[in-house]
């Protein structure tokens, strides 16, 4: 067996390693093993041996310590280190796949150190390294003890969010299916042609509260904007209104966007959905799509008026359903406000009676 080419480009102590292994497999003496890693050398490696003499040519240790200056990691510790403070795991990135740069990284930082210290530098820096702050929160109330088990307990953590996930959506789908099969059904009935005029009404007030929400220019949008809100961090089982804010102050329900919690105002004076500019700026810019300009007036109930900073289009988690829904942003003192154009839209209701907000 023979070793591949080396021209620095790949991790010199693994290039190594691996050649000292097939020397071992080949059965090579020193100067045999001298002369194939010379043999070896390529491109800007190669150029190496211009540096040495000729007997240092044929000295493995010789060679070995002229391709360590020139691209072993001792002598580019600050750089590694300065890559290693700043590593996030990329959009497409997996799990495993960020482990094992982590531990290169690790290990090209600290070349001298022992590998009980690389270990927890590694494992740290593979924590820090995630963009999801809930994972993060999780892996480090789990202690794990090396970046092998934090990079287990993350795989699987990860898996289990991506399936509750589905499955919310899931359930959302049925729902919607059994709805229209059951509108359907009594399509056909002796009052069929009524049903029929009442959903294409249904239909148009629809899309008028949608283009109102997105596509009016200049014309101020009145909104009704009473009480404060305090999103808490407990996600409850069922959507109902809090109770403690179900009173002068207004009607309160709590939703996740990009897993963090707000309470949204429940506004039915409001045409619009509308979220804080103090919230959006609270998520990491990468993890939302582009806020796109509009040109929209707010004006408050006190009579106050000031524009909208633009419309961007989030996913609104509520219990176990997923609502895509396109807000408008604005510097109000609510984290968000639910208006008629979501309410319209997702065919909920706000049942004053039982204090419960429903789709």
């Amino acid at each position: 067996m023979k070793p591949q080419l080396y021209e620095g480009d790949e991790d010199l102590d693994e290039y190594l390693a691996q050649f000292e292994i097939l020397a071992e497999i080949n059965g090579w003496n020193y100067a045999t093993k001298s002369l194939y890693l010379a043999g070896s050398l390529k491109g800007g490696a190669r150029a190496l041996l211009n540096e040495l003499d000729k007997e240092s040519r044929k000295d493995y240790n010789s060679l070995v310590k002229v391709l360590d200056n020139r691209y072993g990691s001792a002598e580019k510790s600050e750089l590694f280190r300065a890559k290693l403070q700043t590593r996030m795991r990329g959009k497409e990135e997996s799990l495993p796949e960020l482990a094992q740069s982590i531990k290169k990284l690790t290990r090209q930082a600290y070349p001298s150190a022992q590998s009980t210290i690389t270990s927890v530098l590694a494992l740290e820096h593979f924590i820090d390294a995630l963009q999801d702050a809930d994972l993060r929160l999780r892996l480090r109330e789990s202690n794990p003890k090396s970046i092998h088990e934090a990079e287990t307990l993350a795989v699987r953590l990860e898996t289990l969010k991506l399936a509750e996930r589905q499955k919310g959506r899931m359930v959302r789908q049925a729902d919607s299916v059994q709805t229209d099969a059951k509108f359907n059904t009594e399509l056909n009935d002796d009052k069929g042609e009524d049903l029929k005029s009442l959903k294409n009404e249904l239909s148009d007030f629809k899309r008028e509260m949608i283009s109102l929400s997105r596509n009016i220019k200049g014309k101020p949008v009145e909104v009704g904007l009473r009480g404060r809100s305090q999103a808490g961090t407990e996600w409850p089982k069922s959507i109902k209104i809090n109770e403690s804010l179900a009173n002068n102050e207004g009607l309160f329900v709590r939703a996740k966007i990009n897993d963090k919690c707000l309470a949204f105002l429940v506004d039915t004076g409001a045409n619009v959905t509308i979220l804080s500019k103090k919230f959006i700026d609270e998520i990491n810019p990468s993890l939302l799509p582009k806020i796109n300009p509009v040109n929209i007036n707010l004006i408050t109930a006190t009579g106050d008026s000031a524009p909208f900073i633009g419309q961007i289009d989030v996913e609104i988690c509520l219990g176990n359903y997923i609502y895509h829904h396109n807000v408008l942003v604005a510097d109000i003192s609510n984290e968000g406000i639910i208006g008629m154009d979501f309410l319209v839209t997702h065919d909920c209701d706000v049942l004053l009676s039982q204090n419960k907000f429903e789709d």
